[in-house]
């Protein structure tokens, strides 16, 4: 306001005083955020509903009273208004987050087709366990589970499988991370999180035998756990875990996350997508400050390339004039020199004239 200021009294003006980008930047801010919400349902689809307005200064209030009438009313619906989310037509999809580039589905919900599971890592010991352990052992789990690190967990003299079990299930290191079970007389591991960076690693310092966990110096049948993939909106998306984010190639969801918790592969229903008035917000001040495409630079690059055009032109005429005032000095001293030639031809006459008459 104080750039856009205008002085009655001295005349003088801000530096923005009557800039057309000041102007729609004032009137942009306004319009957006009390414009209705695209894609939102229920009593409150704008500020105004809410209690917001603006006053003849320019500047926001709020009715309180009606704030919390709102709020205490519908208390998801004002919540949904400021915040950009997401609602799935199959209870094992919900939404996780997006980012600017992520486009409202508006009428057109985004179809999510899921083309793989997510997985959790998996470990079965090779050899079954048949006595009490004969020697203490140490088992050593490590990998991408661990962040790269490694844990070790002793066993003692006899401790059957069912101890086994119950020690690893029990400490505090690993009972976050894996889950561990007797499965018809086998050790088994499980990772507790989905997907490939779930992977881990499980030796002992043992040989495999009945008389221990049977883990041995190599795992015994493992598998890794796979990340879920699929397509959002029918275009590409990378899985991580249960998580599926559309790819920064997707033209319509890019950066839209979804969890994925069903069963089956195969179609999985939709998702709407609605940005809220932060989303929105955010997107409106892009326009204007992208440090690339906004309202601001490109404004800015006009100026520059009508000043700059503007110095050509004058370099251009300088350049004439320049040329025209080095031709004008040759032609005045080509016209001196003529002028000395023919004063220097006028005076010998003049001598050859007067030499004739006294003869």
């Amino acid at each position: 306001k104080a750039n856009s200021s205008f002085n009655a009294d001295n005349y003088q003006t801000g530096p923005l005083f009557g800039d057309n980008l000041a102007i729609q930047f004032e009137n942009t801010v306004a319009t957006t955020l009390f414009n209705t919400v695209p894609g939102i349902t229920g009593d409150y689809k704008n500020l105004s509903a809410i209690g917001f307005k603006l006053n003849s200064e320019g500047n926001m209030e709020l009715d309180e009273s009606k704030f919390k009438t709102a709020f205490a009313t519908d208390p998801e619906s004002v919540r949904k208004l400021f915040q950009s989310f997401g609602t799935s037509t199959n209870p094992s999809v919900s939404y996780v987050s997006s980012t600017s580039t992520t486009l409202p589905s508006a009428t057109s919900p985004y179809n999510i087709d899921i083309t793989q599971l997510a997985t959790k890592s998996t470990w079965l010991s090779a050899t079954a366990k048949t006595s009490p352990n004969t020697v203490s052992e140490k088992l050593t789990f490590g990998g991408s589970l661990f962040g790269g690190s490694s844990i070790d967990l002793t066993v003692d003299i006899g401790s059957d499988l069912d101890t086994i079990v119950a020690k690893i299930n029990s400490d505090p290191r690993l009972k976050d991370y894996l889950g561990a079970a007797n499965v018809g007389g086998f050790l088994e591991v499980s990772g507790k999180k989905f997907g490939a960076n779930g992977g881990f690693t499980l030796v002992s310092n043992q040989s495999p035998s009945g008389s221990n966990s049977g883990v041995g110096f190599a795992p015994g049948t493992y598998n890794v756990g796979l990340d879920v993939q699929g397509t959002i909106a029918g275009q590409a998306a990378t899985g991580n875990g249960q998580f599926l984010t559309a790819a920064p190639t997707n033209t319509a969801a890019a950066g839209l996350q979804i969890q994925y918790t069903g069963l089956t592969t195969g179609p999985q229903g939709s998702m709407n997508y609605i940005r809220g008035l932060n989303g929105i917000a955010n997107e409106m001040l892009k326009s204007f400050t992208d440090a690339t495409n906004g309202l601001a630079v490109t404004s800015e690059k006009s100026v520059r390339d009508q000043a700059d055009s503007l110095q050509k032109d004058i370099d251009a005429v300088n350049e004439r004039a320049d040329r025209k005032a080095f031709e004008l000095r040759s032609r005045f001293a080509d016209m001196e020199q003529r002028i000395g030639l023919l004063q220097s031809q006028g005076s010998r006459l003049s001598q050859f004239t007067s030499q004739n008459q006294a003869q």
